[in-house]
């Protein structure tokens, strides 16, 4: 045998190799979203709530909704979010991006989340992760509320490097708005 035949029957054995599901299951285990984040069981973690968002976000199931929004929220940004709901009644609200993933469109790989600071009843909670291999970095406020910890802003980082805080955003929004909506009183 000569090298072009020997190159021919290693092509061949490459591309047959590509065709085996054992090589499609680490394409499809690639192509997900890779580690979802470690689940936090105890209410003494101010992760657990951050990871439980970032579980739903990554499974495709927005946090920003019900039945998340009174589990991983404050009561305070619950009524923001609650108020924003009703009033563009099913239309695009104040945000009209995902703050967990800082845009419309976006993925998660690589979460880590930390506690950057951390007192008795608040603290600060960075996740950082990969979106489309660009690096994400997003600080959660909490706040303990009723000895769970609760989330109470969201503050992607911004292309101009500063921090956009969707419960300023929320509340300037509506500032001047009169509490008209009926749906409104009966969040928490």
């Amino acid at each position: 045998m000569n090298i072009k035949e020997i190159s021919i029957i290693l092509l061949g054995f490459l591309a047959l190799l590509c065709n085996t599901s054992v090589f499609a299951k680490t394409t499809t285990q690639k192509a997900n979203p890779s580690v979802l984040p470690a689940k936090t069981d105890t209410n003494d973690d101010p992760r657990t709530p951050v990871n439980e968002a970032y579980r739903r976000e990554i499974n495709q199931n927005s946090p920003l909704e019900s039945p998340y929004l009174d589990k991983l929220f404050s009561r305070t940004l619950v009524r923001l979010i609650k108020t924003d709901n009703c009033v563009s009644s099913g239309e695009v609200g104040v945000l009209d991006w995902d703050p967990f993933i800082n845009g419309q469109d976006g993925e998660v790989q690589k979460l880590v989340t930390r506690v950057v600071r951390r007192n008795n009843d608040k603290a600060v909670v960075e996740a950082s992760f990969l979106s489309f291999k660009r690096k994400e970095s997003v600080l959660f406020d909490m706040v303990l509320e009723k000895g769970t910890w609760r989330i109470d802003d969201i503050r992607p980082l911004g292309k101009d490097g500063n921090r956009t805080s969707i419960h300023a955003l929320f509340a300037d929004a509506y500032r001047n708005t009169s509490n008209t909506c009926t749906c409104v009183s009966k969040a928490k």
